[in-house]
């Protein structure tokens, strides 16, 4: 259940409450849920910043694990939008139902370093109907696998390749960039209908299990170090575009906790020539 008011970013206090409230039963092996929900804004991603939208809509849930490491999900959400945003730039009162489907395998082992061997798959699909003109129909399809292995003692080999595309009248856009999709870069540096991103990167301690003795024990969190190599590709009407990096890190924390992280990153436009000088970017983020 939530609650809150937008007024202070919109005016209009009486018309400005969101909130919703959602029902979960887990208590068989097939988890289910229903909710109702009431929002007056939304993040435009092609804009960047939040905007104005009244929705009204319910939603269904369900979740099916064929084993502990394996789940189907599925979600239908049907809503009222008064001011929905096309790509095109319009804005229109609307009627829209999305139903979406996902298959999820998960076998990763987590430790005090995080995630450390195993792998994760997840193949999701959607689609949006607009049941007032048909301008607002589009569809996504999105894949990830994260892969982890030890190629030597306390050293972590972390993979992650994601693949969406979107499609359809209102096809949506995707974008790449920062300091969780492609270091080095700014935000949303690359953008398309169909974007691929691949990061791979080798962690390992520097220190561990330091105590500080004065004035009692006190544990200090370890430090690590990290090298890395990003790549990513983006397709529209302009055709393809590509950037890729590459460089290390140095972090404090880490593993199941968030890490306080340092990056230097070296960029190149097309994986053969690479800038002299690095980037240096500062984050406090979980590690993938």
């Amino acid at each position: 259940m939530s609650l809150g008011n937008t007024a202070e970013r919109f005016g209009n206090f009486w018309d400005s409450w969101e909130g919703g409230v959602t029902y979960l039963n887990q208590s068989r092996r097939l988890h289910y849920g229903v909710g109702a929900f009431r929002l007056t804004q939304t993040y435009d991603p092609d804009l960047d910043v939040v905007v104005r939208e009244r929705r009204v809509g319910m939603l269904g849930l369900v979740s099916y694990p064929f084993h502990k490491f394996l789940r189907i999900e599925g979600s239908v959400v049907a809503r009222h939008s008064n001011e929905h945003r096309l790509r095109n730039g319009d804005v229109e009162s609307l009627d829209l139902v999305t139903n979406g489907i996902a298959l999820v395998q998960d076998n990763t082992v987590w430790t005090m370093q995080g995630p450390t061997r195993g792998s994760r798959w997840y193949l999701a699909g959607s689609y949006t109907r607009d049941l007032t003109s048909g301008r607002g129909n589009y569809g996504s399809v999105q894949a990830e696998y994260r892969g982890y292995f030890q190629p030597l003692p306390l050293t972590i080999s972390a993979t992650r390749l994601v693949a969406r595309n979107s499609f359809g009248p209102d096809a949506q856009q995707s974008y790449l960039g920062g300091l969780y999709t492609l270091r080095g870069y700014d935000w949303r540096v690359l953008s398309g209908e169909k974007t691929v991103s691949l990061q791979q990167e080798l962690r390992a301690p520097l220190l561990r299990g330091t105590v500080l003795g004065f004035p009692g024990t006190f544990p200090l969190p370890p430090v690590g170090v990290a090298g890395f190599a990003d790549a990513g590709f983006a397709w529209d009407f302009l055709g393809e575009r590509h950037l890729g990096s590459a460089g290390f890190g140095v972090y404090i924390g880490g593993g199941v906790y968030p890490s306080i992280r340092w990056n230097w990153a070296w960029r190149t436009p097309d994986f053969q020539h690479w800038v002299s000088r690095p980037v240096r970017q500062f984050l406090i983020a979980y590690d993938f």
